[in-house]
């Protein structure tokens, strides 16, 4: 019996050996992917492609010259081909999706180190911008802790939390919403309305609620949450006056100037006692009070203030820290606004090749700075190349919020415009076309949008007579106004 045990404890000091192992390879592995940067990779697959296009030329029996022609001639074809995308398939197929598999086959007998090393690998694709794939194999991980112990062990709740924002950044809000929402009701269960745990999953809805639109609920959270925060750990806790700040983002979002700036200036003082003024916290609050002079106009407050935040950000956290190219991209906007276009054109590229190199080409924030690149060029009369930062700007958000989120239906107006001053009809025609079959055939379309469809349409056939008059088109416009008067008697409010 004695040296059955002595063998079932050699074994089980072999399986934990083993199991380390694997966390410090997992660990090594997410320490080389934190060098990896997809865009610099797939620059680097075009290069090797062409070279290798180069050699199977000479090879083959061309000369340097014809050699340089099939070169030249591969790199147009190659030039609208996505290799950043190219890079994070590769990476995804050969190192993060056989690290999963390692993983479920050498610990298929052991749940909870299955879960903790699927976890990492899901850390690690949603830092190199996998947002789907991440999302995807933390269900798996959340699954399994889930399964393996009790609800309200922390291992269980963290991974579900990591779930709900991994849902965010893939667009999933709703799904992610719902989450949250299942947390806080789970908190509550577990450790009441007083604690600073049920607190935390407050303001991560309330948070969450406030970057959707849903403002008002967003506030009576964070004033529930940060009300916890102080009776149990106290008005300088850092969570306590994280609270704060997003009670004034919550303001802000709801037009109450005034209120907003008394609890960011509240927040700021807070953070200034607690972790001084070279910490991210503190420059992420600076960001957040130039935000907000911007939104009132104040844009050579937000300059002088953003300036600072820059500074602080570089000397503490980096060029390519994100809360970095925040601030880059907010005072690049605070410059715009003040018709500085030179210098605001250097900062919105400067955050834009950050934010694609750090956070992958379809994060939100990325697409939200090729939006702005967009702006400069349009105020600065160049059309077509605002067109082009419109046209990917609003592919891109109506994959990450959907046709119909504020931030979609802005890129695409500012596309029309600029489409329509290039002057190309057929363009434009398709564009309006597209989009009013979709409004026509979607339940939850909204009807002011449908409106302004509906008169731009007419607004393009005047114009486009104008420009090339005897084809039928001020016909068309006058069909098109018909259309608008009949469409806003259909759905007028009765009168009272």
């Amino acid at each position: 019996a004695e040296e059955q045990a002595l063998l079932a404890r050699a074994a089980e000091e072999r399986e934990k050996e083993r199991a380390d192992e694997l966390e410090l390879v997992a660990n090594f592995q997410a320490e080389q992917l934190n060098a990896v940067d997809p865009p610099t990779m797939g620059l680097q697959i075009r290069s090797d492609l062409l070279d290798n296009i180069r050699t199977a030329a000479l090879r083959s029996g061309a000369s340097e010259t014809e050699a340089d022609q099939r070169v030249a001639q591969a790199s147009e074809l190659l030039s609208a081909a996505d290799f950043t995308g190219t890079a994070l398939h590769a990476l995804e197929e050969n190192i993060l999706l056989p690290a999963v598999e390692a993983a479920r086959t050498s610990f298929a007998d052991q749940p909870l180190m299955r879960a903790k090393l699927i976890q990492t690998t899901s850390n690690n694709a949603h830092r190199l911008g996998l947002y789907t794939f991440a999302r995807d194999i933390q269900a798996e991980a959340s699954g399994l802790f889930q399964s393996e112990l009790p609800a309200d062990d922390q291992a269980v709740l963290d991974s579900r939390q990591q779930l709900a924002l991994f849902m965010r950044s893939s667009g999933q809000f709703e799904e992610a919403e719902t989450m949250y929402r299942e947390l806080l009701s789970e908190a509550l269960r577990l450790f009441g309305d007083e604690h600073p745990v049920t607190a935390r999953y407050m303001s991560n809805l309330g948070v969450h609620l406030s970057d959707i639109g849903q403002a008002e609920e967003s506030l009576e959270l964070e004033r529930q949450a940060r009300d916890i925060y102080t009776a149990t750990l106290g008005p300088l806790h850092l969570d306590t006056i994280r609270s704060t700040g997003n009670i004034g983002a919550a303001l802000a979002n709801l037009d109450r100037p005034e209120e907003a700036f008394t609890e960011y200036y509240a927040a700021l003082e807070g953070l200034r006692k607690t972790v001084g003024d070279d910490d991210s916290h503190t420059f992420r609050q600076l960001s957040n009070i130039a935000t907000l002079h911007l939104k009132q106009g104040d844009f050579g407050a937000a300059e002088e203030i953003l300036r600072e935040s820059v500074e602080g950000n570089r000397r503490v956290l980096g060029n390519d820290h994100p809360l970095t190219h925040v601030s880059i991209d907010n005072l690049g906007n605070a410059l715009y606004r003040q018709q500085k276009y030179e210098e605001a054109t250097r900062y919105a590229q400067e955050a834009f090749e950050g934010r694609q190199r750090t956070l992958g080409p379809n994060h939100p924030d990325t697409l939200r700075s090729v939006y702005n690149l967009g702006m400069i060029y349009q105020t600065q009369k160049n059309d077509e190349r605002a067109s082009e930062q419109f046209r990917r700007a609003a592919g891109g958000f109506r994959v990450a919020y959907g046709e119909f989120h504020p931030n979609t239906i802005t890129a695409r107006t500012n596309l029309t415009g600029t489409i329509f001053r290039l002057g190309r009809w057929t363009e434009i025609e398709t564009h309006l076309f597209d989009e009013l079959h979709l409004l026509e055939t979607r339940a939850d379309a909204p009807t002011d949008r449908h409106e302004s469809i509906i008169r731009a349409i007419g607004i393009l056939y005047r114009y486009w007579d104008e420009a090339e008059p005897g084809n039928g088109y001020d016909a068309k416009s006058a069909e098109w106004v018909q259309r608008l008067e009949d469409f806003r008697a259909a759905n007028a409010e009765p009168a009272s």
